[in-house]
């Protein structure tokens, strides 16, 4: 057995015991209703759900073990099986040819565990968009980490260009600090120094 619960308007409509298989089912529908200001702000619909699209697609990545399905007007997204194998999941979702010209990366030091993917020098991007860094093991945005990932690569890539990264940074949750952006999606490191140099360190080993 399990729980369905229905939430109108952010007033919990019932609460009552439903058969289902083991998981989460979310579905959503009518988002802005009540709010229809707030639907002045969103963008172009293929823009929306790019931007739904990433942040299923990183879930995935965090939890390997999770299976994860993401279906919009009825179409298929995203669906993953579980799978412990990082790089399985990541041949899924970023695509083979992508993960097969990834690299291990898996380093201790001081507490803090580096692991994840890293892409060989000839594979960059124009943008940031797919260095992907994740912290015990929520997806986050370090300027940190970013900076570490660029400083491994010193004559690898070219300026302006920018190689896919899955980075994951297990430490004490005492070291980070999550309240420095109101989506929690921005973090700060109590020694930024340290986890920086642990990072370009580990990632500087698997390229050698």
């Amino acid at each position: 057995a399990g729980t369905e619960v229905s939430v109108s308007g952010g007033v919990i409509q019932k609460v009552n015991e439903c058969g289902t298989a083991p998981g989460t089912e979310v579905t959503v529908r009518n988002l802005f209703y009540n709010t229809p200001a707030r639907r002045k702000f969103m963008r172009k619909t293929k823009t929306e759900e790019a931007h739904i699209e990433e942040i299923v697609t990183l879930l995935a990545l965090a939890n390997p073990a999770v299976g994860v399905e993401l279906t919009i007007d009825e179409r298929p997204v995203v669906s993953v099986q579980p799978d412990s194998d990082l790089a399985a999941r990541a041949a899924i979702l970023l695509g083979r040819h992508v993960a097969a010209d990834m690299m291990t990366v898996n380093a201790t030091e001081n507490g803090i565990t580096i692991h994840g993917l890293v892409a060989k020098p000839g594979l960059t991007r124009s943008t940031r968009r797919e260095q992907r860094t994740f912290v015990n093991p929520r997806p986050v945005q370090s300027d940190t980490l970013f900076y570490a990932i660029r400083d491994a690569y010193p004559t690898m890539v070219m300026k302006g260009r920018y190689p896919p990264v899955l980075l994951f940074v297990d430490i004490d949750p005492d070291q980070v600090d999550v309240n420095v952006h109101p989506a929690k999606r921005e973090i700060r490191f109590r020694d930024p120094r340290m986890i920086g140099r642990v990072s370009g360190s580990a990632i500087r080993e698997a390229l050698r």
